[in-house]
């Protein structure tokens, strides 16, 4: 199953599609990777749309954050992206440990 497919199974539709909404408003890229919803989750990650509460309202976004938080490292495994992604984010620590296995291993 698709990091897609598990998301929408979780979330549903609406909200993938409100995640990858966000996503291209915020950032155009050529390069989305092997996995674009990966890319999608760590766009939305990067400019906190998923996280403060604005954010959220002005995209349509009603997963919790900490739902999707544990949802990105039981099943997203983004560690794994191999695509864009974006890197003042990536510098600043914003993804942290969202992009280990919830076990918590490297």
């Amino acid at each position: 199953m698709s990091i897609r497919s598990a998301f929408v199974a979780r979330f549903g539709e609406e909200q993938a599609q409100s995640f990858e909404l966000a996503a291209n408003q915020h950032v155009a890229s050529e390069n989305k990777g092997g996995d674009p919803f990966k890319w999608t989750l760590l766009v939305c990650i990067g400019w906190q749309c998923a996280e403060i509460a604005e954010y959220r309202q002005h995209h349509g976004i009603t997963v919790p954050y900490q739902d999707l938080a544990d949802w990105i490292k039981a099943h997203a495994n983004l560690g794994t992206h191999d695509g864009d992604c974006d890197l003042i984010a990536a510098m600043a620590g914003k993804y942290g440990d969202l992009m280990r296995p919830a076990t918590g291993r490297p």
